[in-house]
């Protein structure tokens, strides 16, 4: 009997030792260093998301992180020892439902480690209805919210809005963070021009779970200046031809009224 139960204990003791990595892979990343969205908008109105994530702490485990995009889809994963999720089959499952939250699902493995700089890529159909963003003076007014409604605290959080080719930013014209002159000499959001593509960005810092980033901008047509001037040329080329031959008329009209004077 005495035998029966040390040879119980031991067996249960081997279970506990042979499920503790099975636990330690299943844990869940809490914390990142970084997190930043960068949205790159196409002249069709489509856009490419890039989510770049810097680790700050050592693999293995599963991170389900902040991600907002309905109907995404071409996933794709960058980086040392990750790959993305999995449904029950085995089939790639980017995004995963937890508590009645879209996440992106991403698994680390044993070689991941704090500092690595991951990279997941995704395509979104029908970002921007450009005909329904065009409002006064020929500006497109485009939005973006980062909810991060996941349980994972972003050391450092950014958010790109990114505008196609032939266009350009014309101005910020909402941001949250917002900017505090009193608090901070340097404002949260920037606007530049990187390979050919103009861009917006805004940035902050220590966003816990229910953190909000926000970025609302105005883009215009790079050509849109030159069309008053084309335009302006083109109808003082048309008067000038129209009325070629008005000095001429006027000066041989005086003339003849000069002539007449004269001959009274």
């Amino acid at each position: 009997m005495t035998m029966t139960l040390h040879r119980a204990m031991f067996a249960l003791f081997l279970l506990l030792a042979l499920s503790a990595p099975a636990a330690a892979l299943a844990s869940g990343v809490d914390t990142l260093a970084f997190l930043g969205q960068r949205v790159s908008i196409s002249a069709t109105g489509d856009a490419v998301v890039a989510e770049t994530i810097v680790l700050a702490e050592n693999g293995p485990g599963e991170a389900l992180l902040p991600f907002g995009f309905e109907h995404a889809d071409s996933f794709t994963v960058k980086g040392r020892d990750v790959a993305l999720a999995t449904d029950a089959a085995g089939a790639p499952a980017a995004l995963q439902m937890a508590a009645r939250r879209q996440l992106l699902a991403i698994v680390l493995g044993p070689v991941a480690s704090a500092g690595d700089t991951i990279v997941v890529r995704c395509r979104v159909p029908r970002f921007v209805d450009w005909a329904g963003a065009r409002g006064e003076f020929a500006a497109y007014s485009l939005a973006r919210i980062f909810i991060n409604d996941s349980d994972v605290n972003l050391g450092t959080c950014s958010l790109m809005l990114v505008v196609p080719q032939g266009y350009q930013v014309r101005r910020i014209t909402a941001t949250e963070p917002t900017f505090k002159p009193e608090t901070s000499p340097v404002p949260p959001y920037s606007v530049g021009a990187k390979s050919g593509r103009g861009f917006a960005l805004v940035k902050a810092s220590h966003v816990r779970p229910g953190g909000r980033l926000r970025l609302a901008i105005q883009a215009e047509r790079t050509d849109r200046g030159r069309v008053p001037l084309v335009a302006g040329i083109l109808l003082a080329a048309l008067y000038l031809w129209f009325f070629r031959d008005l000095p001429g008329s006027r000066r041989t009209a005086g003339n003849t009224d000069q002539l007449a004077k004269e001959s009274k």
